[in-house]
């Protein structure tokens, strides 16, 4: 019996024999002029003698074609890529746009990946494809064949062009391509008439059907607030210009090949100016989360972004859902800034280490150069830190700590103890029971014990468990 490698070729009949060990092989099929119907088969072995095995081979399809630029001149040494894409796939050439690691990733995940160049006549000729569906991308840039990582280096610049195309009877098929210049966008962003660098400039596709955003091309602009995007196929897309803490402006655009759009965009917006201080004393909470929210409340429904931050995310859902939000924190005087929001109605939350979570504080953003005052008063809480005693006999962490309001008798909060040890942290004014019950479906309670909470009070509990 034989383990490793095993070659054979087919006798006068087609039929191959290996004499191979039982367990897991995968069998590569290569003849002249064909391709297998499946490059490549999984098979497991048993201990069964001369199990039969039939490996269906069609014939070759071969694509040749030219490759042209838009003046319809011939482009030597273009890189040219036949991709074997699944019938029931999105097609890639959507994505053929700007950011070249999408298709990078979309490469790796398909059936089969041929790559060739154009020669001096800008021919170029792919062999062995099998039938099915194909798609062909082209750039005018050479490619290391040995990896297509170095596609991620790309310049978004460089023309290029696609076609999705489905290989049938037909043994022989002319493909030529013509590589798109792109579309330009370029502008400037100014606040206040002022010049604005370092605002993210991001053009990104409309929602597909699945409601997903791809980012096409992304920059930032200079100190003189100028921006430039280039190298994007032809369709309809959205720019998206944010401030690095707030502001976004995002709109419609239609991309044209061949042809540069310029727009201006300016993120004056509003600003938010405020404190948190303690409720009770007036004085400031350094180091409390400020969160403002802006548009309708959040929906369920939340479309996924790939390749974008949390906070760029959030601001896209300004023009899809209509919701964004923005997060400081306050310094040693309990301040806190918020420039560059945009206008309309927003609410601001805040929250910190021992205080109860309160309600927000609206206020209406309008354009102007006084920013809007805000106050959030956060209430001190209290906490209960609490150990459970036992026998030697009896673990302490199989039981659970429940948090019921006295008077109503509802659950307010349950804690797993490790080392017997559980805290409720932050809790209200009030008076409390303690119940602990055994850990399961049917827990059992073991043991109970009441209290009264005052404000910022920290009380120190021990329970014994019989």
């Amino acid at each position: 019996m034989k383990t490793g490698t095993v070659s054979r070729r087919t006798g006068a009949d087609g039929r191959f024999a290996i004499d191979a060990a039982p367990g897991g092989w995968i069998v590569w099929v290569h003849a002249d002029r064909h391709v297998a119907a499946q490059t490549e088969e999984d098979v497991v072995l048993e201990q069964e003698p001369d199990l039969p095995y039939v490996i269906q081979l069609v014939r070759e399809r071969v694509v040749e074609g030219t490759i042209t630029n838009a003046e319809g001149l011939f482009v030597p040494g273009a890189t040219v890529l036949a991709l074997s894409v699944p019938a029931q796939e999105k097609s890639p050439v959507g994505r053929w746009n700007g950011v070249s690691s999408s298709l990078t990733s979309t490469a790796r995940n398909l059936k089969g990946v041929q790559l060739t160049t154009a020669d001096e006549t800008g021919h170029y000729r792919f062999l062995k494809l099998t039938p099915g569906r194909q798609v062909l991308l082209a750039v005018t840039a050479t490619v290391d064949p040995s990896g297509y990582g170095s596609l991620d280096s790309l310049p978004n610049d460089l023309p290029r062009g696609a076609v999705d195309l489905w290989l049938d009877e037909q043994e022989l098929s002319d493909v030529d391509l013509q590589l798109m210049e792109g579309a330009v966008v370029h502008g400037t962003v100014t606040s206040s008439g002022v010049p604005f660098g370092g605002a993210q400039v991001r053009v990104v596709s409309t929602p597909d059907s699945e409601a997903r955003w791809h980012v096409i091309a992304t920059t930032t602009t200079d100190q003189d607030g100028s921006y430039r995007l280039a190298g994007m196929l032809p369709g309809s897309a959205m720019l998206v210009v944010s401030a690095p803490d707030g502001c976004v402006d995002v709109r419609s655009i239609a991309l044209v090949d061949g042809a540069a759009e310029r727009i201006a965009v300016d993120l004056t917006g509003a600003m938010i100016r405020g404190r948190v201080v303690d409720a009770d004393s007036g004085e400031p909470v350094a180091g409390a989360a400020v969160q403002v929210n802006g548009g309708r409340a959040p929906s369920d429904y939340y479309p996924s972004l790939g390749g974008l931050d949390q906070d760029t995310l959030g601001r896209l859902r300004n023009e899809a859902l209509g919701y964004y939000w923005v997060d400081r924190v306050t310094n040693t005087a309990g301040r806190f800034t918020a420039q560059h929001m945009p206008l309309g109605n927003a609410v601001c939350f805040a929250s910190a280490s021992g205080y109860l979570s309160t309600g927000g504080v609206g206020v209406l953003l309008a354009e102007g150069d006084e920013p809007h005052e805000v106050t959030l008063t956060l209430q001190r809480a209290a906490t209960i830190e609490g150990q459970l005693i036992a026998g030697p006999d009896v673990s302490v962490d199989d039981f659970v700590v429940q948090l019921h309001d006295r008077h109503t008798g509802e659950m307010l909060d349950r804690a797993w103890p490790g080392a017997g040890l559980w805290v409720f942290d932050p809790v209200d004014v009030g008076a409390y029971v303690l119940r602990v019950f055994t850990r399961g479906a049917d827990g059992v309670e073991v043991a109970s014990k009441t209290l009264q909470l005052a404000r910022g009070d920290a009380k120190q509990v021990e329970i014994e468990i019989d």
